[in-house]
């Protein structure tokens, strides 16, 4: 019987599943799609008898998808989701109509997969990929989301041809493997693209290489602020706009963050790209826009002292970041104690100086990961942002606090914060993964 190294307890069916998984394969991360379309096609998951929308981006994948999930099922139409990475269970990877699937379900399709591959190894996303697979075929789903995991061209998801691509922005994030420039990375991304079919970019200053791609592939390309765009409204309401179609006086959105607006025009654009196979009512789109919600991002936990938990991990995610503590600090008057840590492939100073104007305190500790980074270059990194970007007085107290652990980092932080005070938690989904199995 294999047992928790923390608890010394039972694992579940599951979780002895997931820790084979997680060793099965010699690298975390082994980009291409020979290994896991032979798997595929042995266990007869090669094609999906669904309308297929795949969805790639540096930011924002997340939140579209649960934008498409919640209009979709507002239209009456059954939905499976694939997303990753998860926060507390790893359930939440594969949704059906925005329910998280059972464990059983989970480990009938990995024993299915496991039996098929034979001498084929796969990584742990290329399990899980064609386990999210097997049970959307199972269920029939109408419509199937699929979020890339890194990149696009040679992610496992794109064994799948889509219906319809829709590729949220481009940044610069896991430069190692899809490299170092936007112009690269837009091309990685565009991968996803099918011949023929829409190809949705919703980044309102793409890189040439999607068009590029778009044209080499032969799809359908639309761009933000050429086919389609959104417009703000003084009491906070908004509008949207394609060639064909226009919604006005659209309810402000339920998720936090001006940067959602940008992600909910390229799910509209997704939403009227289909509407000849797949129509949605515009009733539909306004309920499943307000009735949208995610865990982690820009997530206010209110209480004597606020918490926000947000997963940001890349430069343009911590400036959204920055500009919503820029806004929430107009309307209160505390301090802001930052719970943070990172991976180790990640830019320090990225992360830390679009909010290191906002942030009194800092309380670091590594992840629980193979791949953290180091409590040492998390606090080097903080210090050399404070050198470089003199504060205006000194503080009373000292300004980085390390800690062994999150969970002790998140003590810390509550135990110094007063009423009225923030309390950030940001720098990776693990680091809000932690923070949120304590604080809920």
């Amino acid at each position: 019987m294999i047992r928790d190294t923390g608890t010394n307890q039972p694992l579940s069916a599951l979780d002895t599943w997931l820790t084979k998984l997680e060793k099965q394969h010699p690298n975390a991360i082994d980009l291409g799609l020979d290994r896991v379309k032979t798997v595929a096609q042995r266990a007869g998951l090669d094609q999906l008898d669904s309308f297929i929308i795949t969805i790639a981006g540096t930011n924002g994948k997340g939140s579209s998808v649960e934008m498409l999930q919640s209009i979709l099922l507002a239209a009456g139409y059954s939905v499976g989701a694939y997303t990753s990475p998860h926060l507390l269970h790893f359930n939440e990877r594969i949704m059906l109509n925005r329910q998280p699937v059972s464990d059983e379900e989970i480990c009938s399709a990995f024993a299915w997969i496991e039996a098929q591959r034979h001498n084929i190894s796969l990584t742990y996303f290329e399990f899980a990929t064609l386990a999210a697979a097997y049970i959307f075929k199972q269920q029939s789903c109408q419509v199937v989301l699929l979020e890339v995991g890194l990149g696009g061209r040679l992610d496992a998801v794109n064994i799948y041809d889509a219906d319809i691509a829709l590729i949220t922005s481009i940044g610069l994030d896991h430069t190692e493997w899809l490299g170092d420039s936007r112009e690269l990375i837009g091309r990685e991304k565009a991968g996803i693209a099918r011949a023929g079919k829409p190809l949705i970019c919703a980044d309102p200053n793409p890189p040439a290489t999607i068009a590029k791609v778009a044209e080499e592939t032969s799809a359908l390309l639309m761009l933000a602020g050429h086919d389609f765009c959104y417009e703000m409204r003084p009491d906070g309401g908004w509008s949207w706009s394609s060639l064909r179609q226009t919604f006005t006086n659209l309810s402000e959105l339920t998720l936090p963050g001006q940067h959602q607006y940008q992600n909910a025009a390229g799910v509209l654009q997704v939403i009227c790209a289909m509407a000849e196979m797949l129509p949605v009512s515009e009733a539909a789109i306004r309920q499943g826009l307000v009735n949208t919600t995610i865990s982690g991002r820009l997530q206010v936990i209110p209480g004597v002292f606020d918490t926000l938990l947000d997963v940001a991990h890349n430069q343009d995610s911590v400036q959204q970041l920055g500009t919503f503590l820029h806004d929430y600090n107009q309307k209160r008057k505390g301090r802001v104690l930052a719970v943070f840590s990172a991976l180790s492939d990640k830019d320090i100073n990225a992360l830390v100086s679009p909010v290191h104007a906002y942030v009194d305190q800092w309380f670091l500790a590594p992840l629980k990961s193979q791949r953290a980074m180091p409590l040492e270059t998390l606090s080097n990194g903080i210090e050399a942002v404070v050198q470089a970007q003199a504060r205006d007085k000194i503080p009373s107290r000292p300004l980085v606090i390390s800690c062994d652990t999150i969970a002790q980092a998140w003590s810390k932080a509550c135990s110094d914060a007063c009423a009225g005070d923030l309390v950030v938690v940001y720098g990776s989904f693990i680091t809000v993964a932690e923070v949120l199995k304590l604080a809920l």
